[in-house]
C-alpha cells in the first residue's frame, strides 16, 4: 500500500537543471502530458543558450504536445539558441509529425532503435548530427554492431520516415564554449572544430582582457597568443573545457612567456578543471586568481548551478578549504557544494589576489561588454512537418 502511495506521489515528469555561465541544460525524465506547465517553465529561462536533454522522455500525450509547443515558443523568445541532445525515439516521432515541435531549435543528437537478430535484443543507439550527417541525409542508418555478440545490427524503423525531419535540418556549428560544455558537463565526443581553443582580445589603456574558450591541449598556440601582451593582463577562462598534459605544459609556457612583459596577470572565472590541474603555487607564480566557478546543488528545485566565487571577498572562508554558502538563484533555498575534494584542497591554497580598484572596474566592464555584445543571427527555422497524414503517405510510398 505504501509503495502504491509513493508511486502515486512521484511526479510524472522530472526536470533537472544544470547551469554554467550563459548555458543552461534542462534534463526531462518521464511523461509529458497536460500537467506539464510549459509556459511557467519557459519563464524560468534566462537568456543565453538552452540545452534540452530529452533522452529519458518515455511518453508524450496529445495535450502534452500542446503544453510543449507553448514551452518551446516561450523559451525560444528568451534565449539566443535552443539545442536538443539525446532525443528519445518518442521525441523523434513528434519531430516528424508535429509542426514547430522544435521551434527554432537544432538537434545535436538523438537515439535510434537498433535490433540484433542474433541476440534477439533491441537497443537505443545514440547518433550525432555532426558525426552521422551524411548517412542521415541519405536516409541510410549508420552501421552499428551489437555490444554483446559483435554482429551487425539494423535500424528497427523505416529509415526514410524516421530520419525525415533530421535529414532536412540545415547544417550548423557550435562555438568553442558550447563544445566545452558538451564535452565536460555531458561527456560528449565533440567535433575537433568545436573544441579548438579560441582567443578574443580587447585592449583598454594599459589593460588587456584575453578571453579563452575551448580545450587546452597541445594545439594551444603559446607564442601567438603571448605575442605583444604587456601592461596588466586579465585572462578570462570560463570557456575552458578539457585540459590534457600537453595543454597544461603549454599553459605553463604561456605564463612564463608573458611574465617578462606583463606588469601583473589576473585570472577570472577559472573553471573547476583549471583549479584542479593548474592552481598550484608553482603553476601560478606571480599570477593571481580573482574568481573561479564552483558547482552548487539545490535539492528543492533539482538544480545544479555553477556559481562564481570572488576569492578576495570569501578569502577568510576559502583558506580553510570551506566553500562559501550560496543560495539557489532559482528558488532561494539553501544549496550544497558539489565540488570535488581536489578542488577544495586547491581552493585553500589560493593566495589573496589584492586586485586594484581600477582592475576590478575593468573586469566588471568586460563582463558588461560581453553581455551587451550583439547576438549572432538566429538560425533559420527548422523544417516543418505537414502533419500525420503526410507522414503516413510517405511511409506508404516507402
Amino acid at each position: 500500500m505504501q509503495a502504491m502511495e509513493a508511486a502515486a506521489a512521484e511526479p510524472k515528469l522530472r526536470v533537472d537543471k544544470l547551469a554554467d555561465g550563459a548555458i543552461t541544460c534542462l534534463k526531462l525524465s518521464g511523461t509529458i502530458d497536460e500537467s506539464f506547465e510549459g509556459k511557467r517553465l519557459a519563464q524560468t529561462v534566462r537568456g543565453g543558450t538552452l540545452v534540452l536533454d530529452l533522452g529519458d522522455v518515455r511518453k508524450i500525450s496529445s495535450f502534452g504536445i500542446r503544453e510543449w509547443v507553448d514551452f518551446i515558443g516561450g523559451a525560444g523568445e528568451r534565449t539566443d539558441m535552443l539545442l536538443f541532445v539525446e532525443c528519445a525515439p518518442k521525441v523523434v516521432d513528434q519531430l516528424n509529425m508535429v509542426a514547430n515541435f522544435a521551434g527554432t531549435g537544432r538537434i545535436f543528437s538523438f537515439y535510434a532503435p537498433y535490433r540484433c537478430d542474433y541476440c534477439d535484443v533491441e537497443r537505443r543507439v545514440l547518433l550525432q548530427i555532426d558525426r552521422d550527417r551524411d548517412a542521415i541525409r541519405g536516409s541510410k542508418a549508420p552501421e552499428r554492431h551489437c555490444e554483446t555478440c559483435g554482429n551487425p545490427t539494423y535500424l528497427d524503423e523505416d529509415a526514410t520516415t524516421f530520419f525525415s525531419y533530421l535529414a532536412l535540418q540545415p547544417s550548423f556549428e557550435i562555438d568553442a564554449e558550447m563544445g566545452a560544455f558538451l564535452a565536460t558537463k555531458l561527456s560528449y565526443t565533440v567535433a575537433d572544430g568545436a573544441r579548438r581553443l579560441r582567443a578574443e582580445k580587447h585592449v583598454e589603456g594599459r589593460m588587456t582582457h584575453l578571453r579563452l574558450a575551448g580545450d587546452l591541449d597541445a594545439a594551444f598556440p603559446t607564442a601567438k597568443v603571448a605575442e605583444g601582451l604587456e601592461g596588466v593582463l586579465v585572462v578570462e577562462l570560463g570557456g575552458i573545457g578539457k585540459i590534457d598534459p600537453a595543454g597544461a605544459a603549454a599553459w605553463r609556457g604561456f605564463l612564463q612567456a608573458i611574465s617578462a612583459t606583463c606588469e601583473a596577470v589576473f585570472l577570472a572565472d577559472c573553471p573547476p578543471v583549471f583549479l584542479e590541474r593548474l592552481a598550484r603555487a608553482e603553476d601560478l607564480g606571480r599570477t593571481r586568481v580573482v574568481s573561479f566557478t564552483m558547482p552548487y546543488a539545490c535539492q528543492r528545485c533539482a538544480s545544479t548551478v555553477s556559481r562564481t566565487i570572488d576569492v578576495d571577498e570569501h578569502f577568510d572562508v576559502l583558506k580553510f578549504a570551506t566553500p562559501p554558502e550560496q543560495a539557489c538563484p532559482d528558488c532561494g533555498g539553501a544549496t550544497g557544494c558539489a565540488a570535488s575534494e581536489t578542488l577544495l584542497a586547491h581552493m585553500a591554497a589560493l593566495g589573496k589576489p589584492e586586485v586594484p580598484a581600477d582592475v576590478r572596474a575593468f573586469i566588471a566592464g568586460e563582463k558588461k561588454r560581453k553581455i551587451a555584445a550583439p547576438v549572432a543571427a538566429r538560425p533559420a527555422p527548422a523544417p516543418q512537418r505537414a502533419g500525420l497524414g503526410a507522414l503516413l503517405m510517405a511511409a506508404a510510398l516507402a
